[in-house]
């Protein structure tokens, strides 16, 4: 995924405040607003 430089470090800085990856704030982010299934074993 690209971002302008500007939503990059405003990521970053949120990462880094909540001691999460960029990558894993995201996932949050989006479980959070996605209403998707739930996988099952």
């Amino acid at each position: 995924m690209h971002l302008d430089e500007v939503t990059k470090g405003i990521l970053h800085a949120e990462a880094i405040a909540a001691q999460k990856s960029m990558g894993a704030l995201l996932r949050e982010w989006i479980d959070g607003r996605l209403d998707l299934p739930v996988a099952t074993d």
